[in-house]
């Protein structure tokens, strides 16, 4: 039989441990809480906000490395942004934010660094794809064509045909560089996630705002230029036409407006953003996971060499960014489709 005496000694000191444990939980607890009321309070006098600036935690990256090789976890206080007195890795990182902003917590100028790079290297695939069509003959193209000339037109005809698919033969033509721009755009920054040392932007919400921003002030300006202001307004007006529509533009002109000025962005930011994020959220729980399992199975090894158990996700992840690209250029071509003059496409069809 088990010796109930050792048992009750072992409860005693477990129960005793958790005890001191608790302690110096709520002792932690208090001076934290002290802590941030004397930042308060100090404040309150005049004399700045001593908080320490937060960061949330995410995959890691070049600048992330960067950061903690010269500051460790040390974002600066609310007080030091106030001020000016970051240092250049620590606004790149921790963001310049010094007051709280709904829904945003922080800014890194990160984000934009990465959207950057991610520019950047699009426009250098560009340049190089399109070298053949601007150092050779259109003879000597179709005479000889090269595997990169035949991969960059089938690319484009394949844009081509989708854009027009949606917005018609001659609109198609004409808002193909801004929607082809916008998929390629966020395709690649989609998969700087996955890229070794880098970072997904479109994972920031300021990113993918920016990004909503710039379809909706494209398609409003569309909507002025090719309907006109009185049009634009019977459109969100639901385009009335007898005395019960009418009745109800009123009605119809606050659905519209929100739907027009408010849904329509808010929901192409918070469907890119969401998605995004969440694909970074689950590669970093499973990179997290795969070091753990080495780290307990191999002493010594598991902070650098991991199970690959991301591996798989990498798939998911390459289908997850090009179907959000997708989705997004394909609302944004919509969002133009609706603002345009139908009336002259009707007239073509019936002749």
């Amino acid at each position: 039989m088990p010796d109930t005496t050792s048992i009750d000694g072992l409860i005693i000191l477990a129960d005793a441990d958790l005890d001191h444990a608790a302690e110096e939980a709520f002792a932690t607890g208090d001076a934290h809480a002290a802590v941030a009321h004397e930042a308060d309070a100090h404040a309150a006098d005049g004399h700045g906000d001593s908080r320490p600036i937060t960061h949330p935690p995410e995959l890691p990256h070049f600048v992330q490395w960067a950061f903690q090789t010269k500051h460790g976890h040390d974002y600066g206080t609310v007080e030091e942004a106030e001020n000016g007195e970051l240092s250049f890795l620590q606004v790149l990182h921790a963001g310049p934010l010094s007051k709280p902003v709904p829904f945003v917590d922080y800014a890194p100028w990160e984000n934009n660094l990465f959207a950057g790079i991610g520019a950047i290297f699009l426009i250098a695939i560009v340049l190089f794809g399109t070298r053949p069509f601007r150092t050779r003959s259109k003879a000597d193209l179709i005479r000889n064509p090269t595997r990169l000339q035949l991969a960059m037109e089938n690319l484009v005809s394949g844009t081509d045909e989708f854009v027009k698919g949606i917005l018609g033969e001659e609109n198609g033509r004409r808002y193909l560089p801004f929607i082809s721009s916008l998929f390629f755009l966020i395709l690649v920054m989609n998969l700087m996630g996955i890229v070794p040392f880098m970072k997904a932007p479109t994972a920031s919400l300021l990113i993918t705002t920016s990004l909503a921003l710039a379809t909706f002030v494209y398609y409003f300006y569309i909507s002025l230029t090719r309907l006109g202001p009185v049009e634009l307004f019977k459109h969100l007006c639901g385009s009335p036409t007898t005395m019960v529509q009418w009745f109800l533009a009123p009605l119809m002109l606050i659905i519209e407006c929100i739907s027009f000025f408010i849904a329509k962005p808010l929901s192409l930011a918070l469907r890119l953003f969401g998605n995004i994020l969440g694909k970074d959220i689950l590669l970093g729980v499973m990179l997290g996971l795969g070091l753990m399992i080495s780290g307990a199975a191999f002493k010594g090894i598991g902070h650098w060499v991991g199970v690959p158990l991301t591996f798989p996700f990498y798939f998911l992840a390459i289908l997850l960014s090009a179907i959000q690209a997708l989705v997004f250029a394909l609302l944004s071509a919509i969002y133009i489709l609706m603002v345009l003059p139908h009336d002259h496409e009707h007239e073509e069809g019936h002749h």
